[in-house]
């Protein structure tokens, strides 16, 4: 079959003891199914189905719920840090603001007020 091609191995050298292995290399879960394999010497006939279940292993370590929530938690813990600088700084210019236009006011004994 032309999607095995160059990534199937019949590996014989345990057929004297009843023993046939197919390699399969570069795994896809689409492997994944049953396989017969049928052996015949003269008169003698053998046949054995297995099943193959691939797995993608990234996939049980890293589910795309827990992707999806990691991003999550990224951008709002980045919103977060950009709301709380913006309103430092804002902050920063408004005390700055507020001292230039600060005029004490003295009161001398008569209560007349000049501006300092």
């Amino acid at each position: 079959m032309e999607e095995y091609k160059e990534r199937t191995e019949l590996l014989r050298n345990g057929l004297s003891d009843g023993n046939l292995d197919l390699r399969i290399t570069a795994v896809r879960s689409s492997d994944s199914g049953s396989y017969s394999c049928a052996v015949q010497d003269g008169d003698n006939h053998g046949e054995a189905v297995v099943n193959l279940e691939v797995s993608d292993p990234f996939s049980e370590i890293v589910h795309p719920w827990k992707v999806a929530l990691a991003v999550v938690i990224t951008l709002l813990l980045g919103s977060f840090a950009v709301v709380i600088v913006f309103l430092h700084r804002k902050r920063g210019e408004l005390g700055a603001e507020g001292m230039e236009r600060r005029e004490v006011l003295c009161r001398d004994r008569d209560g007349r007020g000049d501006a300092v």
